[in-house]
């Protein structure tokens, strides 16, 4: 799996371990937090340019482009926007320290998966909801990447169903390990025009020891220089928060993915999930403790100064884009647009209710083949859990979200007065340090 939180099920509003409030006693924090007291720096704009063919095979898309609108709303978001894609390809050869999604080892399990998927995208498609083109599609696990080519043709001719329009984004998550010139041919032709790759750090230490990755860092590097060889919009996972990981030591990794050619880096601090490895190896004391809060903050601001400095501005808290270049279909999550999730462990949501399938292969395949839903849970939102959820994951967003929406709260004039959020124009936006403290900022005006 290449490490990407929140694909395969719904991004949750503070992911991860909890940063410093921004009261640390770190003075080089204190410091970071002055720097970060002045003007924001400008937030990326909407896509304006592909970074492969012009065409995808089959389909005449292609990325972009579209117009800039700086720190406005790109074209195409809202409620109107088009709904987008999520497929979960499970198979995994190893499940790394950190990692709880939904896995499995065994390719042989293959042939299940893609008759379960093809039974659960005939359903989806001869229902009355997901009509019409998709615009965006994204293909996460566990590791799609390694599925061989005819396993991955299989599953585009079930995904035939479902069109996607003109210029929409199709990623693929890639371990380095899954990255070839044949696989990158393979991908092409598929119409796949972005790569996430699952680098996670350039640290070999960190790598193999903390995080329990199966490639080094030469491996990374050399696949990243594929990738954009190959005309693919490229966008780097990092992991900070690791066992014995120094501000240097992260300092050097967000310099090495600003000057590799990447167009978007995820960076997300390391989370403890129960039942992990690394749970079981914190608890053993086989690995020393993670960083704490205030060092956990610093590596947060150290990645909007070094990765803003090159041109890579943080549009959400974890995720940083070049002018254009943010993750469309993530965008559409938090901007609460609908999706519709495939797979084992997926989750949909049409704009009124949210649904997640089961995650159990098995038990998916099972439910589809008795003419079942393989949905292990429904909600339907009513007007506060819509307005509960639209606060706190626009205030994830560095656009943020209508100024109306939080009007009223006496919280409100204080954050303002702190620094945690700024007004731009009918919006309320939260300034870098306010993405720092996401989740208090959501506890105090939800």
């Amino acid at each position: 799996m290449s490490g990407r939180p929140g694909l395969g099920r719904r991004p949750e509003p503070g992911s991860g371990r909890r940063h410093g409030s921004g009261q640390g006693k770190s003075p080089r924090l204190r410091e970071r937090l002055k720097r970060r007291a002045g003007p924001e720096p400008q937030g990326a704009g909407p896509e304006t340019q592909g970074a492969g063919p012009e065409t995808r095979p089959g389909t005449g898309r292609r990325q972009g482009p579209e117009p800039r609108h700086g720190r406005g709303r790109p074209e195409g978001s809202g409620p109107a926007a088009l709904p987008g894609l999520y497929v979960h390809v499970p198979f995994c050869p190893r499940r790394c320290h950190y990692c709880d999604f939904y896995s499995v080892p065994d390719l042989d399990k293959a042939p299940l998966y893609l008759k379960g998927l093809a039974l659960e995208a005939a359903a989806a498609a001869s229902g009355g909801t997901w009509q019409g083109s998709f615009g965006s599609l994204y293909l996460g696990g566990g590791s799609p990447g390694a599925l061989p080519e005819e396993a991955l043709r299989e599953l585009f001719r079930s995904l035939a169903r479902f069109p996607l329009a003109e210029g929409a984004e199709a990623t693929l998550e890639a371990n380095p390990q899954d990255v070839t010139a044949g696989s990158l041919r393979l991908w092409r032709s598929l119409g796949i025009t972005r790569i996430s790759l699952g680098a996670q750090s350039f640290s070999r230490e960190g790598l193999k020891s903390s995080l329990g990755r199966l490639h080094g860092p030469e491996e990374a590097l050399r696949a990243a220089e594929a990738i954009l060889k190959a005309s693919f919009s490229l966008s780097l996972d990092l992991i900070y928060g690791w066992s014995g990981q120094t501000l240097a030591a992260w300092e050097a990794d967000l310099r090495r993915a600003a000057s590799g050619g990447a167009c978007h880096v995820s960076a997300y601090s390391l989370t403890v999930a129960a039942g992990t490895g690394l749970a079981r190896l914190l608890a053993e004391g086989a690995l020393a403790p993670l960083p704490g809060e205030d060092a956990l903050a610093e590596l947060f601001l150290a990645a909007g100064e070094i990765l803003g400095g090159s041109g890579l501005f943080r549009y959400e808290v974890s995720n940083f884009a070049r002018p254009g270049r943010e993750c469309r279909h993530n965008l559409g999550y938090w901007r609460r647009a609908p999706y519709l999730g495939l797979g084992p462990s997926a989750h949909s949501f049409d704009g009124r209710s949210r649904w997640g399938n089961l995650a159990s292969l098995s038990g998916w395949a099972l439910a589809l083949k008795g003419g079942r839903a393989p949905v292990s849970f429904r909600e339907n939102l009513g007007p506060s859990e819509e307005r509960l959820e639209s606060v706190m994951l626009g205030l994830r967003l560095s656009e943020g979200l209508e100024a109306r929406a939080l009007e009223g709260s006496p919280a409100l004039p204080g954050l303002i007065r702190d620094g945690l959020l700024v007004r731009r124009g009918f919006r309320l936006a939260p300034t870098e340090r306010g993405l720092l403290a996401a989740d208090y900022l959501a506890r105090t005006l939800a």
